[in-house]
């Protein structure tokens, strides 16, 4: 038997849902060897539908089975099996229709991991209604009736609840904290309302929501019946891993939960919006209620079709603002270039900080004076949070939507800032622009209380579900609207446009360029000392190791020689920092020698540079755009060899890698884009990954020094350029480098 401990749960985010060796019991399991076809595994309750004892057919081939369960189509279990092995593909074969003892069934097939499963459910519907055919002509004039999302929401539950006859059908949308709320709603009349009730994230934890996201719809046939377990051969000892099984038990701590609520059945279909989980289609019914496979099929194409059609309102919605705040920001350069005086050019033109993003106020400290915009908090009151700022905030971007609970001061303009972006110039001098957006008062209303966690004897703690479902209202003070990561972009370009044109205006660097290079004589020999230092003894570590290796390896232990390679390893990893860090340090103060670049030519060589270590991988590298660049053609190689570099190393943990490279000539500057879809930024950090040596959580088990984007910035701006980025976790980076055009005859 399958053991899974369901007794105490310490941690609801931790409890094994895929491996619950059990499954529901309106049909049976069988998972084979898939090379053999020898039974290894079955449900107890397979009796009840074969008439064969679990002891009957285990360890024996699944044509035991063949009087007991035979195909429509005359073909053999066996047959069916071999079929989808050859074709590599059981997708297509799914639901086969079966008779089991004389009884409609379907049989539906997968292979995961070790296993071959074979599930056996009812094979007729509820409803005879829902069909493919109904589900899309419906689905299709649905979306393009409704105007609005809201529309589109309310829409969907109605149509969803018409064609599966739940009770209750709710549209259920994560928020950013991964709490949940009912933004629609379809119920009976004589059921009580929870729309715009919201749950808390434990109600649906981390692990069922990422199950969520592999299988997109899920029955749950009656909360009251009793699990089958699972009976497996005696020299198996690990549990089944259940993931894609569309017969897989529930929870006992979520059988539970729908009881508390008062649910009998339910099923839902996930809403995906950018490879990320968006919200459920709930489906839940008071008494048990089975729709079989092709019905649930048809719910997830509804889901599907739903969610592009909502992801691209959506999308609709947010490009145009985007687009707007983004020409706002050409415009502001552009006047920056023109004024090259930065109060004028950010405050007094017709387009001023304040049309760049979606706040209510922002000042720009300057020259020991604070410029004002819009509502903002009044003078010694900004003076007090600058001063806060710069006692805690080194970084060089700062963002919150709750200001005053970080900074209590503010309570007494919480209806002013609430929430501040702050892109700071020179921090020890205390020049910053701020943005600022004003509290949102707003009333959440609560599916009940959660309750605490039930103390065992033995001083663990066990999860205990909600019992009470009334609504409880909450009052959410001192926070704003989230920043959204287009304005913190916007933000963090315009610090660097402005740094551009300050540097510009500047004429100390002249004095501070003979000051600088006696230092970097001096940093030049120093580094060169150092590094021949550092190489020689490396280089001997090295060469000893290895003649170690080859000439006693056959003496040493499998441990031993691991630990030499690793020797190996260490110094070769040294040898490229010390080389990285050299690089770094002769970009800023290297002479450029600028020449036509045919990017074409160099991208191409780049492109097979950067992908010869991953021979054998699926990665689609494309060059669109490439128009010519003016630059130091070793130093541009470097750049977008760094670049490139990093779009295929942080795309590895994605099952196909997409990089794009693509240029466009606008306004005087020549910008080129570096477009990955790997593990993303977290933007409220993305200005720190330009900094030596720093690297951000989520990339710390991807080899790297923490050198290259520093170098990379530094090549942009030895040729009057800025680089940025936009990103978002687990949603890919793009990065912008925009470099000043020249015409052949100014090169």
């Amino acid at each position: 038997m399958d053991n899974t401990s369901r007794a105490n749960i310490t941690d609801c985010d931790t409890e094994p849902i895929h491996i619950p060796g059990t499954i529901q019991s309106h049909g049976f399991l069988l998972a084979l060897n898939p090379v053999t076809l020898a039974i290894e595994r079955v449900s107890d309750n397979i009796a009840a539908f074969t008439g064969l004892q679990p002891t009957e057919i285990l360890g024996r081939d699944v044509a035991v089975l063949q009087d007991a369960i035979q195909t429509k189509n005359g073909s053999s279990l066996t047959d069916l099996l071999h079929l989808g092995r050859m074709t590599g593909n059981f997708e297509q074969l799914n639901p086969q229709k079966i008779a089991v003892n004389g009884n409609d069934m379907f049989l539906i097939i997968h292979q995961y991991k070790n296993s071959l499963i074979c599930e056996c459910e009812p094979g007729q519907t509820a409803d005879e209604n829902i069909t493919l055919q109904k589900i899309m002509s419906t689905a299709l004039a649905v979306i393009q009736s409704s105007g609005t999302l809201p529309r589109l929401l309310t829409r969907v539950a109605d149509l969803v609840k018409e064609i599966t006859g739940y009770d209750r059908v709710m549209i259920y949308k994560f928020h950013k904290d991964d709490h949940g709320e009912v933004v629609a709603e379809s119920k009976n009349e004589d059921l009580e309302s929870w729309l715009n009730l919201h749950y808390p994230a434990s109600d649906i934890p981390a692990q069922a929501r990422e199950l969520y996201k592999l299988n997109l719809v899920r029955i749950i046939a009656s909360v009251n019946s009793k699990p089958a377990g699972l009976v497996s051969l005696d020299n198996i000892k690990t549990p089944l891993d259940l993931t894609h099984s569309v017969l897989r038990a529930v929870s006992p701590v979520h059988i539970e939960y729908l009881i508390n609520m008062g649910v009998g059945a339910s099923f839902s279909i996930s809403l995906m919006s950018k490879h990320q989980l968006w919200g459920l289609i709930a489906c839940h019914s008071s008494e048990p209620r089975f729709i079989d496979y092709n019905s649930r099929i048809a719910c997830k194409f509804i889901g599907q079709l739903f969610s592009a059609a909502m992801e691209f309102k959506t999308n609709e919605t947010v490009e145009q603002d985007i687009a707007l705040h983004r020409e706002n920001q050409l415009t502001l350069f552009e006047q920056l270039m023109k004024e090259m005086e930065p109060v004028a050019a950010l405050t007094e033109g017709p387009v001023t900080i304040l049309d760049i993003n979606n706040s209510s106020g922002a000042i720009f400290c300057f020259e020991n004076k604070i410029y004002k915009l819009g509502n903002v908090p009044e003078e010694e009151k900004l003076k007090d949070l600058v001063k806060w700022v710069r006692r805690h905030e080194t970084s060089s971007f700062f963002q919150t939507s709750t200001l005053p609970v970080q900074y209590s001061p503010a309570r007494q303009y919480a209806h002013i800032a609430s929430g501040v972006m702050v892109t700071p110039l020179t921090h020890d001098m205390g020049e910053y622009i701020m943005w600022f957006k004003p509290e949102k008062v707003k009333t959440v209303d609560w599916a009940g209380k959660q309750e605490k966690d039930e103390v065992e004897a033995n001083g663990s703690t066990r999860l205990n579900p909600r019992k009470s479902f009334e609504k409880w209202s909450e009052q959410v003070k001192f926070t704003s609207d989230d920043w959204d990561d287009h304005e913190i972009s916007g933000a963090i370009k315009l610090r660097e446009d402005l740094i551009q044109v300050i540097n510009k205006k500047a004429n100390e660097i002249r004095k501070l360029n003979e000051m600088l290079k006696e230092a970097y004589d001096e940093l030049d020999t120093f580094s060169f000392t150092i590094s021949h230092d550092l190489r020689t003894p490396l280089s001997s570590i090295k060469n000893y190791t290895e003649i170690i290796i080859e000439d006693y390896g056959h003496e040493m232990s499998d441990d031993a020689k691991e630990l030499f390679k690793k020797v190996v390893r260490g110094t070769d990893k040294m040898a490229g920092l010390i080389k990285n860090v050299l690089q770094y340090s002769r970009v800023g103060r290297a002479e450029i020698t600028t020449v036509p670049i045919d990017m074409g030519k160099l991208l191409t060589e780049i492109r097979e540079e950067v992908l010869s270590p991953y021979r054998g991988r699926q990665i689609e590298f494309k060059l669109k755009n490439t128009p010519q660049l003016f630059g130091d053609k070793t130093m541009i190689m470097q750049l977008f060899t760094n670049l490139a570099g990093n779009a295929v190393k942080y795309s590895t943990h994605s099952p196909v890698q997409e990089v794009e490279i693509d240029g466009q000539v606008n306004n005087g500057f020549v910008t080129y884009t570096v477009k990955d879809n790997g593990i993303g930024i977290d933007m409220k950090y993305a200005n720190r990954i330009f900094e030596l040596f720093k690297r951000l959580d989520n990339a710390r088990d991807i080899e790297g020094t923490g050198v290259g984007l520093a170098i990379a910035k530094r090549i942009v701006e030895k040729h009057n350029g800025k680089i940025w980025l936009e990103s978002r976790p687990n949603s890919g980076t793009k990065f912008y480098i925009s470099i000043p055009e020249k015409k052949p005859e100014d090169a």
